[in-house]
């Protein structure tokens, strides 16, 4: 299979290994030419506990290449649509698209911009940190759940699902992936904000009990406002799940700290965001949702990257 990784971070240096480990042709784009010439130098390298894997895979700045079988997003939400339009040369009617983007509303962005894909969407329980260009700790491990999604099909998300699973990322293909989508929505909507409002990492929001109690709220909030769009999700699953992974994170630090002491634009729109979103056109109370965007805007306005 011929793959192509749009995005060159933390997740993208990640899967990039982990299909090359399964056998595919892999290439990684992205805008940053530096990035790409320390990857076309020295290749990617994935660091998984003990393990240290070297890959050499070809990078380019610009969508060059032959018409993959496969393209994978995963850069930051709001680069979406801008690398969706750079990568659309390259996208043909037998490609398959999957994004493993955080939040929701990225596949139809890429959809409209691309004018029509084979969408495969999905979430993932890994977790990963640059440790230098083209160099990636994945610092946490888990399931990753894909579903076929627009003109897509569960045959392409099972295609693909075969290709991660092969290079060490147990992947499935559940029967309602929008369930999945939404439960680790839930986890991103509650943990994500409050850490990087709160400037704790996962072991201290743990051990207070007034942060815990917001993240409660958002939690009932996010649950009530997939219910109220016939999404099978939980409320008591999901507040004893999300208890025990923070429970176990440690001295974890979400992806929205990183970006808040780095001083980035986070992921708020896609995640409280669309939850806030979905709520409002559902009629279902959400104002934590909300408040977690309206702070977190606060914090950006003075940013600049």
């Amino acid at each position: 299979m011929q793959v192509v990784v749009v995005g060159a971070g933390a997740m993208g240096v990640l899967f990039a290994a982990v299909m090359d480990k399964a056998g595919a042709d892999v290439s990684v784009f992205d805008v940053s030419v530096e990035l790409v010439d320390a990857i076309n130098v020295d290749g990617v390298t994935l660091k998984r506990g003990e393990s240290v894997s070297r890959h050499r895979v070809q990078a380019f700045a610009d969508a060059t290449m032959e018409k993959p079988d496969l393209v994978l997003f995963v850069v930051k939400a709001h680069h979406t649509e801008a690398a969706a339009r750079a990568i659309a040369p390259i996208v043909g009617d037998n490609t398959i698209v999957l994004t493993l983007q955080n939040g929701w509303g990225n596949a139809d962005v890429i959809d409209a911009a691309l004018g029509g894909a084979r969408m495969v969407v999905g979430v993932t329980y890994n977790s990963a940190k640059v440790e230098s260009p083209g160099v990636t700790l994945n610092t946490g491990q888990g399931p990753t759940f894909l579903g076929g999604y627009g003109r897509g099909t569960a045959s392409d998300a099972e295609r693909v699902a075969e290709l991660l699973t092969a290079g060490g990322v147990p992947t499935t293909v559940p029967a309602e992936i929008l369930e999945e989508i939404w439960k680790k929505l839930t986890l991103n909507a509650s943990a994500l904000p409050v850490s990087a409002l709160t400037d704790l990492h996962v072991g201290q929001m743990v051990a207070s009990a007034d942060v815990m109690t917001i993240v409660d709220q958002l939690i009932t909030e996010t649950v009530a406002t997939a219910r109220a769009q016939g999404i099978n999700v939980d409320l008591d699953e999901r507040l004893t799940s999300i208890h025990d992974h923070l429970e176990n994170g440690g001295s974890g630090q979400p992806s929205m700290l990183q970006d808040v002491r780095a001083k980035r634009k986070t992921e708020v729109e896609v995640i409280n965001g669309a939850v806030a979103g979905y709520a409002h056109r559902f009629s279902v109370p959400a104002p934590m949702n909300a408040a977690m965007v309206q702070l977190i805007h606060g914090l950006e306005s003075g940013w600049t990257e």
